[in-house]
């Protein structure tokens, strides 16, 4: 029995199982951090937790430029000299009436528990003379910010420039191997230069961003046995194929048709507008992401359903109001574009409360958006929702 136009959650819950399967196949590797180019890590999915392999910082250092000192200080102060950032603690120590000038991630000297500002000082003749300080003002304790044996990154989480930086607390990390997936599109109008092939340079961009291996095979007719062995000779050579057109209910559809004469179905289909005709099916034990032919809807499948097979992208989102009602389409996960514009959000392709999917869907400039909202029930003008920063 096929699973026909499922549930948005129950898509991603399977294609979450898939992605269990597809990282169990294609293995893992090390990198040591140091010996890779630090772009290379960029998009890469984490196989295991990042651990510290040190305290931070490794000792009790000062944030601010200054004057470590010991609280209550005891003006006046001789001032010993100046420790600058990297430079090690070895043999500096103050008593009460000393201190020590210091540079801002300097090691603090022995004795000291607290750094005055250089603005808050006041020096007469090479001697502190006053400043204001509480104990532990400007001073990092060791460890303070993190601990030897701490997990700084989790598994699953993708590289960006700021876990990469993390990753730099530990000796070597384990990735996930890229997949590599072969993208194909189908469509006479493409192949024969009335349309633009944005579909498939799409698809491959945003799957990049995801550490995945992504492939532009290219653009195949609308003609079955052309579009079978395109995705026969995938099969052969990539862990995943990804289809983009051919899937709704055209005559000449002919994804949609191999899928059903020839494929195992996952699922055809998905409770989602626009991207409604997305499916997830296997060919000669290949799995097979088919994506509707217009350019919104195949966006829309791809981040709310195909994603989830290569991991969980988090979009940050915001709350916000509505500028005008919303009629829903009942039974369905409705995906509203829009931009943000004096403190609302500006819907597209919305005409007297009513959505129009279909010409949201087949418009290219709706992907331009910077923002979408997700809504099962109508939404009333000025209603706050939440939407999804693109």
């Amino acid at each position: 029995m096929r699973n026909e136009n499922v549930l948005l959650e129950d898509a991603q819950r399977i294609m979450r199982e898939e992605r269990d399967k597809l990282r169990a196949n294609i293995g893992t590797e090390v990198f040591h951090i140091n010996n890779i180019p630090p772009h290379t890590l960029l998009g890469r999915v984490l196989a295991e937790d990042v651990v510290a392999n040190r305290d931070l910082p490794p000792f009790d250092i000062a944030t601010m430029d200054g004057f470590a000192l010991r609280v209550p200080p005891l003006y006046p102060l001789t001032i010993k000299g100046k420790i600058q950032a990297g430079e090690y603690g070895d043999g500096k120590e103050i008593g009460v009436r000393e201190s020590f000038g210091i540079a801002t991630g300097a090691i603090l000297p022995k004795g000291a528990n607290a750094v005055l500002p250089v603005e808050c000082a006041e020096i007469e003749e090479d001697v502190l003379i006053g400043g204001e300080v509480k104990e532990g003002e400007f001073v990092l304790l060791k460890g303070s910010d993190v601990r030897k044996g701490d997990v700084v990154a989790k598994k699953s989480m993708f590289i960006n420039e700021r876990i990469l930086a993390l990753c730099t607390l530990s000796d070597e990390i384990c990735v996930y191997k890229k997949p590599r997936v072969g993208v194909i599109g189908s469509g006479d109008e493409i192949v024969d230069g009335l349309m633009p092939d944005s579909n498939t340079h799409m698809v491959c961009a945003y799957l990049w961003k995801m550490g995945v291996d992504a492939v532009r095979i290219g653009v195949v007719q609308d003609n079955y046995s052309i579009l079978e062995k395109a995705i026969s000779n995938a099969s052969k050579k990539y862990d995943v194929i990804i289809t983009v057109g051919g899937i709704s209910v055209g005559e000449k559809d002919f994804v949609r048709a191999i899928l059903e004469n020839e494929g195992e179905v996952v699922f055809q289909g998905v409770r989602i507008k626009p991207g409604k005709p997305v499916s997830f099916w296997y060919f000669n034990d290949t799995p097979v992401l088919s994506l509707p032919g217009k350019p919104t809807g195949a966006f829309t499948a791809l981040e709310l359903v195909g994603s989830k097979m290569f991991g969980d992208l988090v979009r940050r989102s915001c709350w916000t109001r509505i500028g005008e009602k919303v009629a829903a389409q009942s039974g369905y996960m409705n995906v509203l574009y829009g931009d943000m514009d004096s403190g609302y959000f500006v819907p597209k392709g919305v005409k007297n409360g009513k959505y129009n999917t279909s010409i949201v869907s087949a418009c290219i400039s709706t992907i331009k958006s910077s923002c979408y909202t997700l809504f099962e029930n109508s939404i009333k003008k000025d209603e706050q929702i939440e939407v999804f920063l693109l």
